[in-house]
C-alpha cells in the first residue's frame, strides 16, 4: 500500500483499466460495488473519458456517495481543491 494510516477521505479512480493482464472497461464499477458490499461508504470519484462513463452511467446513479466527471475543473471542485 502507500503507507497511509487512518481512513481515506476519497478514492479517485478511472473507470476502465488493465487488471490481471486484461482490459476491464467496468473495473471502477466493480471496485465501488465491492466497497459497498463490504460496508465501505468511502466517497468515490471517477475521472474518466465520456465514452467510459457513458457505458456505466445508469449503474453509478444508484450507488451512494459516488461522483463522476470528464472535466479537470469539475474534478478539482469535487475534491474541493483550492
Amino acid at each position: 500500500m502507500l503507507g497511509l494510516e487512518g481512513p481515506v477521505a476519497v478514492i479517485v479512480s478511472d473507470m476502465g483499466r488493465i487488471e490481471n493482464g486484461a482490459y476491464n472497461p467496468k473495473a471502477g464499477l466493480d471496485l465501488v460495488r465491492q466497497l459497498r458490499d463490504d460496508g465501505d461508504q468511502t466517497r468515490v470519484v471517477f475521472y474518466s473519458s465520456q465514452r467510459s462513463l457513458t457505458t456505466v452511467d445508469g449503474h453509478l446513479a444508484n450507488i451512494p456517495n459516488v461522483a463522476y466527471t470528464t472535466s479537470p475543473t469539475e474534478l478539482s471542485n469535487l475534491l474541493d481543491l483550492r
